[in-house]
């Protein structure tokens, strides 16, 4: 916990924090933000739903950092409570209801009027639930539980700590980005995979359309504020923008898209997103020497080790202006890339690295069992006639791998890296993926490696 503000600490609506559409590469016009005050409570693990709550939680801040307005830490045998109560516009009406949850460390289960609606696991990842079936067209309660072990359990959590110290921060533990509602008639787009290419001048449209029976779909690519292609696409299709303007740092360009699927000749679903014209790859440079290209040219990506940690709000962004301000910051020091390190942030961010020009290497983020016991640095010991990654353990005072994690968080730690990649494939800045944090939980290198490529070889 830490008692310095930022800057933005006193411009936080508490009312309803970062209140801006939080999902830009894929924005519906009808939307309810559920952020703001809580009911939170704190008990053991044998409780059903708490009798009572301790008191208000300004939800998407963690519970452990000042903007949360509680500041309070849980251990491994504590569990997390939230509770609020919502109701349903005429919006909603005839319409799936689906609810948002942009990131709850770690583990979750969602209620809706004591019913449970689904559980999750993963705390950087992104999930949604139809709570139709569940709600009422009155007042409506819904109950979060939240089971985060922090570093006592084998999860992903990069630098979290239960006692920070050193490069080990404080722990996030619950709801910690923004929570919200919408709505979607039974026929609706449920998502869209963008792959610029250059080369060709076209941009790769692949869209997944939940529909029982004839359906069409229409794109419009505008330019600004100039339509310069509108027509009728398969679920797999090819675009050509013409005369394209390329994306970089040095002039974020972006095309806008607007996708309207059409049955029997209506508009059931609108959906829009954005994307630009680059490309990433490797190539030798005039003397030979491999280089990382952008828009295929050598281009030297200088840049910064990003945290994104905030000293009132935690892994949270006090604001989107914040947000906004970090990156043009750097921007304004010269750097045009930065490493967001062993976490994943919300996707406004990424939206503003995008629309401001700014490269991102996107770390996946590290766990593994008993990670909080071990010296920061990776320590290269000569073994058997090999050099493998090894730390210092401060607890036995013994080299010990830290690739010695057991089965099931290898599993989950492919899972999560794979959905994290999925989420964020439409990113228009990030340009690399790096899987290992300098050895962190660090196994089967070459196999994950390999992987990564395959699954996004535009990377």
């Amino acid at each position: 916990m830490s008692h310095i503000k930022t800057i933005f600490y006193d411009k936080v609506d508490r009312s309803c924090p970062l209140n801006e559409y939080p999902r830009p590469q894929f924005q519906r016009d009808f939307w309810v933000n559920l952020n703001g005050e809580f009911d939170y409570a704190i008990t053991d693990a044998n409780t059903t739903f708490p009798e009572k709550y301790d008191g208000k939680i300004v939800v998407p801040f963690a519970i452990e950092c000042a903007l949360s307005g509680v500041e309070k830490h849980i251990t491994k045998d504590d569990r997390l409570w939230y509770r609020k109560n919502f109701t349903l516009s005429d919006e909603f009406k005839d319409k799936r209801v689906i609810i948002n949850f942009d990131a709850v460390d770690w583990e979750c289960k969602v209620y809706v009027n004591k019913k449970l609606v689904g559980s999750h696991q993963g705390g950087y990842n992104a999930f949604s639930f139809d709570i139709t079936d569940y709600g009422t067209d009155g007042e409506n309660e819904l109950v979060v539980y939240v089971y985060d072990p922090t570093d006592e359990g084998w999860q992903q959590r990069g630098k979290q700590a239960t006692s920070s110290h050193g490069f080990w921060y404080t722990a996030t533990s619950g709801i910690w980005q923004t929570v919200w509602l919408e709505a979607v008639f039974a026929a609706h787009i449920e998502s869209v995979r963008l792959l610029p290419d250059i080369d060709k001048g076209v941009i790769n449209v692949k869209s997944v359309v939940a529909a029982d029976g004839e359906f069409t779909l229409k794109a419009t690519v505008y330019d600004g504020e100039n339509a310069v292609v509108s027509a009728e696409i398969g679920k797999d299709a090819d675009i050509a923008v013409p005369d394209f303007k390329l994306w970089s740092p040095e002039e974020p360009n972006l095309y806008d898209m607007v996708l309207e699927l059409i049955v029997d000749g209506n508009v059931v679903d609108t959906v829009k997103t954005y994307f630009g014209m680059r490309k990433f790859s490797m190539g030798k440079d005039a003397k030979g020497y491999m280089r990382l290209c952008l828009n295929n040219k050598p281009y030297f990506h200088n840049g910064l080790l990003d945290q994104g940690y905030w000293c009132d709000g935690g892994m949270t962004p006090p604001t989107d202006e914040a947000m906004i301000y970090d990156i043009q910051k750097m921007k304004d020091l010269g750097f045009n890339m930065l490493r967001k390190h062993i976490k994943t942030e919300p996707a406004r961010w990424y939206y503003h690295c995008d629309r401001l020009g700014m490269l991102v290497w996107q770390d996946m983020i590290s766990g593994g069992k008993a990670l909080s016991q071990f010296f920061a640095g990776v320590i290269p010991i000569i073994q058997g006639g090999f050099i493998p990654v090894a730390a210092f353990s401060m607890k036995d005072n013994k080299y010990e791998l830290f690739n010695r994690g057991k089965k099931e968080w290898r599993d989950f730690f492919e899972a999560e890296m794979y959905e994290m990649m999925d989420q964020l494939y439409n990113c228009v800045s990030i340009a690399t993926w790096v899987p290992f944090n300098e050895g962190w939980g660090q196994f089967d290198a070459a196999r994950i490696g390999n992987a990564v490529k395959a699954a996004d070889p535009s990377r």
